[in-house]
């Protein structure tokens, strides 16, 4: 709130003079979309005139004159045919302001926004495209990434945050992955500058990128956008949701006896091991007969080492541990890790390791009862010159139990409109070319809703740019499954993201394959952002290219049998693994779902129950993570889940 009052402060003092002021996306390094309608807008006060000259050294580009409103708001409309960069753009009042901003190209502009498969950064995925990393340095690809702030008393003018940054070796580790990758193909395609929005933050649903009279009608959403404006609340609510995260957080710590004993230090203080029981990890601990514990537990390795690689350094990998953990190696720390999501990739120094036995610890926290180090992930010790696998036998002792779980925090930036008038509505001037979505795991309660929200919020950004049917590409979720039960949302999420292509200009890109069972946040963002990328040449780009798989047109009815009919792919039917397929379910009229056979001919699929039951309707792909037998084309690009009624 104080930020925001400062904003307002400087803009009025602004305009009390006869300042110009300029938003802070118009900035060193931005980029500007080829267009005849670009946007460039500002604020002037006292003035009758601001002219806008873009300039390509001394020749001018382009050039257009505004007047103030009585608030003092102008904008004007380039016509941007060129691209290019090592442009100026100079805006000048006829009170003889002036401001100039350098470095400014013209090209291509998107933004890109959603939760946290949106944001991950570069340096989360670095161990999966080395070479691109390295390889990044392009000064014509340029992303400029929002910093998280939420506000409930209405949409902000201006963003307090932000700046353009040129993909280099200096900045690319904390460019969103996708992001950068979807910007990194269109560079290759259009050989022109791009640009890149990023407007993402993870863990949001779809509620907090929508504005307050997407609402109208459902009073507990108002209420709470209502109940997040009033003076203090904010405050208030967090104030006491730290003090209870702290307290429970300081009883784990007071009462682990792992801590008052210094288990940490392990055999380099004598410890005898009397207390240490076997487990076998990876694992979850309660398939390890751990049941909703809940409190710390330490867990402890020893492993063998050769003597020419005592003292070197190396990595050490763990996964993904649920929750948070702190890490040993010959009671040295060597790493931490405040909650489940990120992989754990610890540097061992030089000096640590020694000849012979060698024994790493882990101090894991356990805040709800689904305590886990998950399986088919790499565990082990590495350099250049072994690797020395973990996976296996450890050992276990309970440093503390704790009855009541973590309370969870009230996350602010997760509330109805609070992030749409915080860090996207002053960006809705901006001229882009098109919309990037990634979003949709943190709706999975509630996805009965979800196919409406969606629909509305693409209209609803149409309309505040005023750029008509500007394209929209959605990424759909992929295969994912290891905290989900088995009836989630996931399924319905999938089929109301298919659904959102039933607007004009919008596409949803199919990523079953490119998931993770056991990570929500699965590494190959680069084939996602390809995907989409297809998707763009096709919609915004007016391509005649292959950028879907197979589209289910006709569920129709052939005796006891079936007939699903795909649209033409260019070659027949095929599934991504070359088995038959598997994926296929039915249901009667109890609406009751059974599994089916299906068989491929030509450019359908023909069911069929061995029982003879009644189908009334289809379902494809309906599971958390389906995987076997999935359809696709012969450029691999799959089927979309959906579900259909079976016509007579």
């Amino acid at each position: 709130m104080d930020k925001e009052r400062e904003l307002r402060g400087s803009r009025d003092a602004a305009l009390d003079g006869d300042g110009l002021r300029l938003p802070r996306i118009f900035a060193e390094g931005m980029v500007l979309q080829r267009s005849r309608r670009t946007r460039i807008w500002g604020w002037s006060h006292k003035v009758k005139s601001v002219e806008v000259t873009l300039y390509d050294g001394s020749r001018i580009s382009a050039r257009a004159e505004a007047k103030p409103d009585e608030s003092g708001y102008w904008e004007v409309l380039l016509e941007l045919r060129e691209a290019g960069s090592g442009y100026l753009l100079e805006i000048r009042t006829d009170s003889g302001d002036v401001r100039k901003i350098e470095n400014v190209a013209v090209g291509e502009v998107w933004l890109c926004s959603g939760q946290s498969n949106m944001e991950l950064p570069i340096r989360r995925i670095q161990d999966r495209f080395p070479e691109e990393v390295r390889n990044c340095a392009d000064e014509q690809l340029r992303i400029f990434k929002i910093a998280e702030h939420y506000a409930f008393e209405g949409p902000l003018e201006d963003l307090l945050s932000g700046e353009w940054k040129e993909s280099a070796e200096e900045n690319v580790l904390d460019f969103s992955g996708l992001t950068w990758f979807y910007g990194r193909f269109l560079r290759e395609a259009e050989n022109v500058p791009v640009g890149l929005i990023n407007v993402s933050l993870g863990g949001t649903p779809i509620e907090a990128w929508m504005g307050k009279e997407l609402f109208e009608g459902e009073a507990d959403l108002q209420e709470t956008i209502r109940l997040y404006a009033s003076e203090g609340f904010i405050e208030q609510k967090q104030r006491q949701d730290e003090e209870a995260g702290r307290a429970w957080m300081r009883r784990s710590r007071e009462t682990d006896r792992g801590l008052l004993e210094k288990w940490y230090l392990g055999e380099a203080r004598g410890e005898e091991g009397r207390e240490w029981r076997k487990i076998t990890l990876p694992g979850s601990l309660s398939e390890r007969g751990l049941q909703d514990f809940k409190g710390v537990i330490w867990l402890k390795r020893r492993f063998h080492l050769p003597e020419e690689i005592a003292g070197k350094a190396a990595r050490l990998w763990l996964g993904t541990l649920t929750d948070s953990d702190e890490t040993y190696i010959n009671g040295t720390m060597v790493g931490w890790t405040g909650y489940q999501y990120p992989p754990r990739k610890y540097e061992v120094p030089e000096g640590i390791l020694r000849s012979g036995e060698n024994e790493v610890i882990i101090r894991l926290t356990c805040n709800d009862g689904r305590g886990r180090m998950t399986p088919d992930k790499l565990c082990g010790l590495f350099n250049e010159r072994l690797w020395v696998e973990l996976g296996g036998e450890w050992e276990y002792r309970i440093g503390t139990v704790l009855e009541e779980t973590a309370p969870s925090a009230d996350f602010v930036s997760w509330k109805p409109a609070g992030l749409y008038n915080g860090m996207l509505a002053p960006c809705r001037r901006y001229t882009v070319k098109g919309f990037v979505w990634y979003q949709g795991e943190s709706n999975d309660k509630t996805p009965e809703t979800y196919e409406k929200r969606l629909k509305a919020l693409i209209w609803d950004w149409r309309r505040q740019w005023g750029q008509g049917e500007t394209p929209f590409l959605v990424a759909q979720l992929p295969g994912f499954a290891i905290d989900l039960p088995v009836d989630s949302g996931w399924p319905a999420l999938r089929e109301a993201q298919r659904r959102a292509m039933e607007l004009p200009n919008t596409a949803t890109t199919v990523n079953l394959d490119l998931g993770e069972w056991n990570d929500l946040h699965p590494l190959n963002k680069k084939d996602v952002a390809y995907r989409l990328y297809l998707a763009a040449r096709a919609l915004a780009y007016g391509e005649d290219v292959v950028w879907q798989g197979p589209v289910a047109e006709v569920c129709r009815a052939e005796g006891e049998k079936v007939r699903i009919t795909f649209s033409e792919t260019g070659t027949e039917l095929l599934t991504a693994d070359g088995r038959p397929p598997e994926e296929f379910e039915a249901a009667g009229e109890d609406g009751i779902y059974f599994p089916v056979e299906a068989v491929i001919e030509g450019n359908s699929i023909l069911l069929a129950d061995r029982f003879s039951r009644k189908m009334k309707k289809i379902r494809y792909a309906w599971r958390n993570c389906p995987e076997k037998g999935l359809l696709c084309n012969g450029a691999g690009l799959l089927a979309s889940p959906f579900e259909t009624e079976v016509e007579a």
